[in-house]
C-alpha cells in the first residue's frame, strides 16, 4: 500500500511537471523583467508563486489565501470583491504604517482598476495585498483584497520587484499541457510580429488590422491614430522598431505585452517601455485596444536588446514621443 502511494505521488509529480499555467505566455527573458509572476486562484484560495526565467515555469511555492467577502470579480466601489486580471504592485507599506490588526505586518498595494477595468466600466480603489495576524482567521473575508499570513507575505516580499512584478488574479487558474501552451503563446507572439513588421515596412493597411474598432490610446481612437501613423510614414523614409523578449500575461481575454523598445526613423531615434493591451475578440482573433510608452535610458534598453531581441534578425530602433 504505501508503494502504490508513493506511485501515485510520482505520477502526479510528473503531470504536474509537464503542465504550466496558462495565462503566462511570455515569461522574463532578461534582466529587466524580474522573473517571478504571482498567480491568484480563487476557486481554490490559493496563491502561488512562478519562477519563469526558465521553461517549463516552476513553482516556487504556494500559499492559502482569502479574498472578498462576495464571489465574482470586483465590479463597483463597495461590492467587497476581489477583482480579476493583470495587476502590478505599486507601493509596500510595513504594519507600523497601517493598521496591523486589518492588514498586519505589510501590504502592497495593486493598481486596481487598470487599463481594462476602466473600459469595462469598473470602479473602486484601494484593493492590496496585505496580511493578517495570527489570531484572525483567513476565512473572515476582505473588502476585495487578497490576503495571506503575515510570514508568508514576508516571503514573498523577496519576490516582488514593484512596479514589474505582477499578480494574475483568476477566478480559476486553469494548468495547461506544455504543448498546448506553445502552441498558443505561439499564435499571440505571431500576431505580435505580424503588427511589428507592418509597423516597420508601413504597410499601413495591414498594420492597422491588427488595432480594434474601439481602439482608444493616446487621447485618439482608430480613425485618429491611422492618420497620426500615416503622417510619421510619409514624413519618415525608414522605419526601424526592435523589442526585447516580451513578457505576456493574460486574464479572462484581456492581454498585456511589456517590451522594451528602440524605436529609429532617418530623422528621430528613442527608447523606452512599450505596453500592448490585447483582447481576444470574438471571431476576429487578436486585437490591440490601447498601447502606451515610457522613456527608458538608452544604455538600459540597449543593454537588454543586446541580449534578448524579440526578432532574430538584428534591426537598427527607437522610439518617437509616447505615441510612436
Amino acid at each position: 500500500m504505501i508503494f502504490y502511494h508513493f506511485l501515485i505521488l510520482i505520477f502526479n509529480y510528473a503531470l504536474a511537471a509537464d503542465t504550466v499555467p496558462g495565462g503566462i505566455w511570455s515569461g522574463a527573458g532578461g534582466s529587466y523583467y524580474p522573473p517571478y509572476v504571482i498567480t491568484v486562484d480563487k476557486s481554490r484560495k490559493k496563491l502561488s508563486v512562478w519562477k519563469t526565467d526558465v521553461y517549463p515555469y516552476q513553482l516556487v511555492k504556494e500559499y492559502d489565501s482569502d479574498q472578498g467577502q462576495n464571489a465574482g470579480a470586483k465590479m463597483a466601489s463597495g461590492d467587497k470583491k476581489t477583482p480579476e486580471g493583470i495587476y502590478f504592485f505599486n507601493e509596500q507599506k510595513d504594519g507600523y504604517k497601517v493598521n496591523f490588526d486589518l492588514y498586519g505586518v505589510r501590504i502592497f498595494t495593486m493598481d486596481y482598476p487598470n487599463l481594462f477595468d476602466k473600459r469595462a466600466g469598473k470602479t473602486g480603489y484601494g484593493i492590496w495585498l496585505h496580511a493578517v495576524p495570527d489570531t484572525v482567521p483567513l476565512s473572515r473575508g476582505s473588502r476585495g483584497c487578497v490576503v495571506i499570513r503575515n510570514d508568508d507575505i514576508l516571503e514573498i516580499s523577496n519576490n516582488i520587484t514593484l512596479k514589474k512584478t505582477p499578480i494574475l488574479v483568476f477566478n480559476h487558474l486553469d494548468m495547461m499541457p506544455l504543448k498546448e501552451h506553445k502552441k498558443l503563446a505561439g499564435g499571440l507572439e505571431a500576431f505580435i510580429k505580424s503588427w511589428q513588421n507592418a509597423w516597420e515596412s508601413k504597410d499601413i493597411t495591414s498594420y492597422m488590422s491588427h488595432y480594434a474598432e474601439d481602439f482608444y490610446s493616446s487621447r485618439m481612437n482608430k480613425e485618429k491614430w491611422q492618420s497620426y501613423k500615416q503622417k510619421l510614414n510619409t514624413t519618415y523614409e525608414k522605419i526601424s522598431v526592435s523589442f526585447s523578449d516580451p513578457v505576456i500575461y493574460e486574464v479572462d481575454g484581456n492581454i498585456l505585452v511589456r517590451s522594451l523598445q528602440r524605436y529609429s526613423s532617418d530623422q528621430h531615434e528613442d527608447f523606452g517601455e512599450k505596453f500592448l493591451y490585447i483582447q481576444r475578440k470574438q471571431g476576429l482573433g487578436f486585437k490591440i485596444v490601447a498601447e502606451e510608452w515610457s522613456p527608458v535610458e538608452k544604455d538600459i534598453v540597449q543593454a537588454e536588446l543586446g541580449a534578448n531581441s524579440f526578432l532574430s534578425k538584428t534591426r537598427a530602433v527607437s522610439s518617437s514621443e509616447n505615441t510612436n
